[in-house]
């Protein structure tokens, strides 16, 4: 069990809240979320790449042989902006969060694309290939490294971006499902996600939410379907799945969910259910 379900662990305050992390048995998602450790030198003068370095490693001897992978910066990474000082600055940010990540033994980072909702569709045209080119160089420095990325929807109003996606880089990465994100972002349910990239989904997001924000709630405690949900990606041999919310409360909502399996319609060949 512990090889398919993983806690999440802030990297910013991972002395504190290792122990209930590591308390579940699970694996670790580590959300490199201190962007301020993983500037390259030269960076801005609040950078610290050889402390952040330092904690990564120190991080990973905590961890052990436990199993692990990381979620890479994302609160204003955009690699899509026209402003190259802000593009630039973002790619290397990601750049040194994908060396921390290997530095940290993930073999799988989890990838925001930061595509915002303010963006206007006509402009769209205009920050795809901004955003390509920036993306195609963080993969190569991921393949280097052996740090397999997968792109996680987030605002995303349909599945255009990944379907782009998809077809320029082809198996070269992966998918990561939030369920949240779907819920509250989204204009399609799960099912349409699933449905549409099942085949490229190796590691998913649950957590729970009414609709309005993304809260990170326990299961249950929302207005997801889980239900309809979760047959389908716990039946899904393989793949992986983090408890977004606090590492004490993750357990118990697994088991939650583990009792709703008794009740639920049956998952149909594609992802779909019955009733």
């Amino acid at each position: 069990m512990a090889s398919r379900l993983y806690a999440q662990l802030a990297f910013s305050h991972w002395r504190e809240r290792l122990q209930a992390a590591l308390t579940t048995g699970w694996g670790v998602e580590v959300q490199l979320d201190d962007s301020g450790c993983f500037m390259p030198p030269g960076g801005p003068s609040q950078a610290r790449p050889e402390e952040g370095l330092e904690q990564v490693r120190a991080l990973a001897e905590a961890l052990g042989a436990r199993p692990r992978l990381a979620h890479l910066p994302n609160y204003g990474v955009q690699l899509g902006c026209k402003d190259r000082t802000i593009g630039e600055t973002s790619l290397a940010v990601a750049l040194q969060a994908v060396r921390a990540a290997a530095a940290l033994g993930c073999d799988r980072a989890v990838y925001h694309t930061y595509l915002l909702p303010t963006l206007p569709s006509h402009k769209l045209a205009g920050w795809l290939p901004t955003f390509l080119g920036r993306f195609e160089n963080l993969l190569a420095e991921s393949e280097r490294l052996g740090v397999r990325l997968l792109v996680e929807n987030v605002w995303e109003k349909d599945g255009a971006l990944f379907d782009e996606l998809f077809s320029r880089f082809g198996d070269r990465i992966g998918m990561c499902l939030d369920v949240g994100h779907a819920h509250c972002f989204s204009p399609h349910a799960f099912a349409w996600w699933w449905q549409r990239f099942a085949d490229r989904v190796e590691h998913a997001h649950v957590s729970d939410n009414d609709g309005s924000e993304d809260a990170h709630l326990p299961p249950g405690e929302g207005t997801i379907p889980w239900s309809e949900v979760w047959p389908v990606l716990w039946g899904e041999q393989g793949l992986t799945i983090t408890f977004e919310m606090a590492a004490r409360e993750a357990p118990e909502a697994f088991a939650r969910l583990e009792r709703i399996i008794g009740d639920a319609p049956s998952p149909l060949p594609g992802g779909g259910v019955t009733g």
